[in-house]
């Protein structure tokens, strides 16, 4: 009977460690799923940056030659070559060929009102468009009926080479059409720099075929089944010749992560992938960012195993030491009892703070990497805004064939890049102490370099900069490249204060009294309200409009100021509002001059 007994008790035991094993793993199952879908949310968050990025980018290499077909359309050459044919065609195509040279475009041709090539820039190739007509083409046909601009993508039905067609139509004085100018872009440059990096980046034209991709497997399939109108359009107008315009995908899938959000997958070649997608403007196109689905899936499979290891150990130890608990209370007396009893409360409460002090290292660190991804790109949009500027201001000189100033402009770019190298190397190591860095500077040279990367963007602003003479031989021990984000950001946040200032000016100021030096800049953007002036150098609090700002700028001043242990502060003026930075003086090292 007692054997019985224990043999009830047996499986009354095994039954009970079914149940606890099975919870453990649908507990590791359920946390690891929570994971999946915490990885998914972060990829579609961050992609939808750098799909933007890759969106403007690709815009801006369409957008630089956009001028081209309208500047030839107007030209005096031109109108008279399609009035008198035969005695200026060969001029012409010389000329445009000159043209297409200069301007890094693969073909710029002319046609008349039949669709006829007249004047080509590779009129003397054996692959020449000269008398081709392509007529059939929609940029030839809507340039026509619609006279203004338009953008087409094909494959070349001369040379068999695909490109981007910008075609302009030729007016007269009464806006009657004379023939019609077209560009031919090669875009194969921005496909390799995708192919290289091995990212799963594609453009669809307006009819949802892939024209550009990463993969080049993927190009001229489509997203989604063509109707077959769009088809026969397609072959009437030879715009991929026998190329295969089936689906890109086998499946997709879309979950509604709440309105007006979801995430969408692409089942490519039985692999299941999560894409982005964005429009990209005056084209009709669209960009699309994937990503496979796998690698979400192995860093979850990598979390369930890491997880359910833990949870096993802490069972298997948990019923060891429950084991041995009862053991003792059944062979020991009552003040031995007594002294276990004590000791496990030690080790329960041993153990929640150990458990306590891990996830707080654990979420200390996943706030670190939250802030830092946050600081690099409030740190690098910066030098990015301010390389615009720079080569906005060398292309318009290009433009207007005016290269004065144009070295002075590429010149800045070489630092610019310089500094958001250092950015990333600071950034990487900005949680630890970096006295080895700092170092006794002269002030004033300091604060011109910052606002020297900043005037291309200032003159574009129309934004006039007053600099009252900065006191020489005035020294602080500071890490230039982090007393230059302070005086940058500051700027950059003056910038954005007087966009819609009639007269906007900054003031920038150096001064010294027996043992600080005090920096002062000061705008005319009408001040900070003084409800949330206290709050000014919190992180994360921003008066700027979403996706503006992170609130983290001012933030991170505060805590380089605070480090050099100085101080810095916001008032508000008469017109604006003005930032003080106040730094303890340091002594010149041996050799160091005094400024002038």
């Amino acid at each position: 009977m007692m054997f019985a007994m224990n043999r009830d008790i047996s499986k009354i035991l095994n039954f009970r460690s079914t149940i606890n094993v099975l919870s453990l793993v649908l507990l590791a199952l359920v946390t690891s799923f929570v994971f999946y879908l915490m990885l998914l949310n972060a990829w579609n968050d961050e992609q939808q940056l750098a799909t933007r990025f890759f969106q403007q980018s690709f815009k801006a290499s369409i957008d630089q030659y956009e001028y081209l077909p309208a500047l030839l359309a107007r030209d005096r050459q031109v109108k008279l070559t399609l009035e008198n044919t035969e005695q200026r065609s060969i001029d012409l195509s010389e000329r445009l060929k000159f043209v297409a040279q200069r301007a890094g475009a693969s073909v710029v041709y002319l046609m008349n009102v039949s669709g006829e090539v007249i004047a080509t820039s590779n009129h003397d190739q054996a692959d020449s468009f000269l008398k081709q007509n392509y007529s059939f083409r929609p940029y030839f046909a809507k340039a026509i009926k619609q006279k203004k601009r338009q953008f087409y993508y094909a494959i070349g039905a001369t040379t068999g080479i695909p490109g981007f067609f910008i075609s302009e139509p030729v007016l007269d004085v009464v806006d009657n059409v004379l023939g019609v100018v077209v560009v031919k872009l090669d875009l194969s440059a921005s496909e390799k720099s995708w192919q290289d990096a091995g990212q799963n980046v594609l453009v669809a034209a307006e009819n949802n075929v892939i024209i550009l991709s990463g993969q080049s497997r993927w190009r001229y399939k489509t997203i989604g089944d063509l109707p077959q109108n769009s088809l026969d359009e397609i072959q009437q107008q030879r715009q991929f010749k026998d190329a295969d315009t089936s689906s890109l995908f086998q499946k997709t899938y879309e979950f509604i992560r709440f309105e007006g959000f979801s995430l969408t997958f692409w089942v490519i070649e039985n692999n299941a992938y999560l894409v982005n997608s964005f429009p990209i403007p005056d084209t009709g196109w669209t960009l699309y960012y994937l990503e496979k689905n796998k690698r979400f899936v192995q860093s979850s499979l990598i979390f369930f195993i890491v997880v359910l290891t833990g949870l096993s150990l802490g069972y298997l130890y948990y019923r060891e030491r429950q084991s041995k608990l009862r053991s003792r209370k059944q062979t020991e007396q009552a003040i031995v009892k007594m002294n276990e009893s004590l000791e496990a409360q030690v080790e329960s409460r041993t153990r929640d703070l150990r458990d306590a002090q891990a996830e707080l290292v654990q979420q200390s660190k996943v706030a670190a990497l939250g802030q830092m991804a946050a600081t690099i790109v409030h740190e690098l949009s910066q030098p990015l805004s301010a390389m615009n500027s720079s080569i906005g201001a060398t292309q318009l000189k290009a433009k207007k064939d005016d290269w004065t100033g144009a070295l002075t402009s590429i010149g800045r770019l070489g630092p610019l890049v310089e500094k958001m190298n250092n950015v990333i190397k600071l950034l990487k190591f900005f949680s630890y102490q970096d006295d080895d860095s700092n170092k006794v500077q002269a002030l004033a040279p300091l604060i011109e370099q910052s606002l020297l990367l900043y005037k291309d963007k200032l003159k574009e602003k129309q934004i006039s900069i007053n600099m009252n003479k900065l006191e020489p031989s005035v020294f602080v021990k500071v890490n230039p490249l982090k007393l230059d984000m302070v005086i940058v950001n500051i700027i950059q946040n003056a910038i954005d204060a007087m966009a819609n200032c009639d007269n906007p000016a900054i003031s920038v100021a150096m001064e010294s009294n027996k043992d600080q030096a005090i920096i002062s800049i000061e705008d005319q953007g009408g001040g900070v309200n003084s409800r949330v002036m206290g709050q000014l150098f919190d992180p994360y609090f921003t008066t700027k409009e979403i996706g503006k700002g992170l609130g983290l700028g001012l933030s991170i001043c505060h805590e380089i100021i605070q480090e050099y242990n100085g101080q810095i502060f916001a008032e508000n003026t008469e017109h604006g509002a003005r930032f003080n930075i106040v730094l303890p003086l340091a002594e010149a090292g041996p050799g160091q001059q005094e400024y002038e």
